[in-house]
């Protein structure tokens, strides 16, 4: 059965807008064709009035705390957050679920493209391929 995945946008001033269920040719052209530019802007300007605010991103949610996270950072890169639960057991028989999270800075366009890839295949990402 196929993973089912929805995205939304983030906005700097922390207001979000749900976008459904996504595939990975909507969310790679989202990447590239959002207005983040005039977002990083809002941000800017929140930021210099002493406003709460939030970096924007594209963020796309697999299943129950599957989450990649990605904001651009102006400079044609993107901070990458990437949350996943993962089921263990405690010494050795008892079942748990750990969460984990991982950020990367300057995180090309390609290799985020990547990432959005791998989250669409299989609902987590490697981030060794950004190392």
């Amino acid at each position: 059965m196929p993973i089912e995945i929805t995205h939304w946008i983030q906005s700097a001033d922390f207001s979000s807008t749900e976008l459904g269920v996504a595939d990975r040719t909507t969310v790679t052209r989202l990447l590239g064709e959002h207005p983040w530019q005039s977002e990083l802007q809002k941000q800017s300007q929140l930021e210099a009035t002493g406003d709460e605010c939030c970096p924007p991103g594209l963020g796309v949610v697999a299943g129950e705390g599957r989450i990649l996270h990605l904001c651009p950072e102006g400079d044609g890169t993107w901070m990458v957050h990437h949350h996943n639960r993962l089921p263990s057991r405690l010494l050795g028989f008892i079942p748990y679920t750990r969460s984990i999270s991982e950020t990367f800075s300057a995180v090309s366009t390609a290799h985020a493209e990547i990432l959005i890839g791998q989250f669409f295949e299989t609902g987590a990402v490697d981030l060794s391929v950004i190392q």
